[in-house]
């Protein structure tokens, strides 16, 4: 018997040992780790999907050879590809959306600071730098967004690119 180690965000098998990946107990959150066996001399690790019941794996390719799965794993590879790419999207909304929310939420000493430094100049002159540094963290955040977007999970140097993709890193960058 070995561990066979199934990832939820991907729906797949990722990995195949012999020895326990977690001696001690603490199990990656998103992972499963069942105990089991593959044919990885005639199967596609990667192939193998959680059973109807979720308490182990199951090949739904059982029957076919190693030869006739190579069609569903380059289908499935970018299918991972595209599924990184659409994640690494979505947070780079997430981190705008946490720095607009945190930095220059109406309670925040930012805006608490610039709504005093207005009212003792008579003017609105800090409100108005604020929102044109919210404004300045939306563009970058669209720009960043671009620049993900206009990657393809199909080709093998945007892959590197979607794999090495920081969400967080675009303020003051655009």
């Amino acid at each position: 018997m070995a561990y066979i180690i199934y990832d939820k965000e991907f729906g797949r098998v990722t990995g195949y040992t012999e020895t326990n990946p977690f001696p001690d107990g603490n199990i990656s959150e998103g992972v499963l780790v069942f105990q089991g066996t593959i044919d990885t001399e005639n199967n596609f690790l990667g192939g193998y999907k959680l059973n109807a019941a979720g308490d182990g794996v199951e090949n739904p390719y059982t029957g076919t050879v190693k030869e006739q799965t190579d069609a569903f794993k380059a289908d499935q590879d970018k299918q991972v590809w595209a599924d990184l790419k659409a994640v690494k999207k979505q947070q780079v909304g997430l981190h705008a959306k946490y720095v607009l929310d945190g930095d220059y939420s109406n309670t925040s000493w930012k805006v608490e600071k610039a709504k005093e430094v207005d009212l003792l100049a008579g003017n609105n002159n800090s409100m108005t730098a604020l929102a044109l540094e919210k404004k300045a963290i939306r563009d970058a955040n669209n720009a960043h967004e671009a620049v993900i977007e206009a990657l393809d999970p199909n080709d093998p140097a945007d892959q590197t690119k979607i794999k090495d993709f920081d969400p967080t890193d675009f303020v003051g960058k655009y």
